[in-house]
């Protein structure tokens, strides 16, 4: 979006809550996880540190 033009800026903020491995995700191709948005700011840790991870040996070319 940013090298066509379309946005000075682009946020991944809730896709990072949902996959702490985003950049990794992003860098293999990985399907991203969904975020539960009913667990945001609730206080506890449900909804921050649950979420899968990605399956890093799963066709990664080494």
């Amino acid at each position: 979006m940013i090298g066509a033009g379309l946005a000075d800026a682009v946020s991944y903020a809730t896709h990072f809550v949902a996959n702490p491995d985003l950049v990794a995700r992003f860098t293999l191709d990985r399907e991203l996880a969904a975020g539960d948005p009913g667990t945001y700011y609730t206080g506890g840790a449900g909804g921050y540190v649950d979420y899968p991870a990605s399956r890093w040996g799963d066709g990664v070319r080494r």
